[in-house]
């Protein structure tokens, strides 16, 4: 991912419990329905969450 900010805030939630990257990877804890949220921030006034519905296999 490339951000404006290189020293940009990122945090990591897998059905709503904070991760963190092993490897630049992140390890869901089961197979089914997950939840992704993801919080970006740049600066104070950019900021991005993304929420990712996803079925993993």
């Amino acid at each position: 991912m490339i951000l404006a900010n290189k020293n940009a805030k990122i945090q990591y939630f897998i059905n709503s419990k904070q991760v963190f990257p092993t490897n630049n990877q992140l390890t869901f804890p089961k197979k089914g329905k997950q939840t992704l949220k993801i919080i970006i921030e740049e600066a104070p006034n950019m900021k991005w969450e993304l929420d990712y519905y996803l079925d993993v296999k």
